[in-house]
């Protein structure tokens, strides 16, 4: 199987290339910074376009939550237009009889917004309720996949919780995870948004890659891919601390409003399908991510932060 990877230069994009590699599907990765390596990402309409592609993973997205909040346009930003300019090109492709590749995307569960009752848990059949402008352009994206499918495209949705267990630099804003350890292995300032009562599915990155390698035989259509355990930010901390032995510093700032805070998911329907399941628990993940990291502190002064 030949897929072509956009955004692959991003954090899930270099998680998730070796891990398919792995699995003996060729991956073509596609960047907005080509290189020898990465085909353009631009070019990703005439690549779709070769016989031998069977998928693509759009996973670019030039923004997160806190950087999209900053766009009064995210709405109908470069990511939709992007993702549109595709679509129509491959629908023209369709009309001629051309067969085009299965195009997955990658969105959000922040896309459901807020339970309207405490403790309700998310499934698809949810209506979307977006409270910020990243989960409001993930929303648009998928209703131009909606279309897309509703004239025999092959799209398929899948709509992720929080992936953590891979590092990232100092300098990213999206990770709470990451960010935290950081604080407790250097001693930096870990800022808290709220009160630490936010709740958050986390779903350990190798369950994430090993959902994502089941979507490319799943059926078209939407699914969120969640852990199905839903923390408190409070107890994340106190689990960062217990795990590193290390105090984190919290410099406590008021809530963002954009951000859900009562986040419970079901991935039964992808499970159903699929026979897809997390095997990793948060406590064992942390365990792991906490060991990985201060192993490459101690090989590297840097680490890979």
């Amino acid at each position: 199987m030949k897929v072509l990877m956009t955004g692959a230069r991003g954090r899930l994009g270099r998680a998730l290339r070796p891990f398919l590699s792995a699995q003996g599907i060729d991956v073509l990765p596609l960047s907005r910074t080509p290189d020898a390596e990465h085909r353009p990402l631009a070019s990703l309409a005439a690549a779709a376009g070769e016989s031998d592609v069977d998928a693509i993973l759009h996973l670019a997205w030039s923004t997160v939550p806190a950087t999209a909040e900053g766009s009064a346009t995210c709405g109908q930003d470069e990511n939709v237009s992007f993702l549109r300019a595709y679509l129509e090109s491959a629908s023209a492709q369709l009309a001629a009889g051309i067969r085009m590749p299965r195009i997955i995307f990658f969105s959000s569960c922040a896309v459901y917004g807020e339970p309207r009752i405490a403790g309700d848990v998310f499934a698809e059949s949810d209506a979307t309720a977006p409270i910020g402008r990243y989960a409001e352009s993930k929303v648009s994206a998928e209703n131009l996949l909606a279309e897309y499918r509703a004239i025999g495209g092959d799209a398929l949705v899948l709509r992720v919780t929080n992936p953590y267990g891979f590092q990232q630099s100092p300098g990213a804003r999206q990770g709470v995870i990451p960010a935290l350890l950081r604080a407790a292995l250097s001693g930096e300032t870990f800022q808290l948004w709220g009160e630490g009562d936010t709740i958050k599915d986390y779903i350990h990155v190798e369950d994430f890659c090993r959902a994502v390698a089941c979507a490319l035989e799943a059926p078209a259509r939407v699914f969120n891919i969640a852990s199905g355990e839903s923390i408190a930010l409070s107890d994340v901390i106190g689990m960062v601390q217990e795990l590193t032995g290390k105090a984190v510093k919290v410099d406590r700032k008021p809530a963002r409003l954009w951000d859900v805070k009562m986040g419970r998911y079901t991935a039964e329907a992808f499970h159903g399908v699929t026979h897809w399941e997390p095997r990793i628990d948060f406590r064992a993940g942390i365990d792991r991510f906490v060991s990985e990291v201060s192993l490459s502190r101690h090989l590297s002064p840097l680490g890979r932060w």
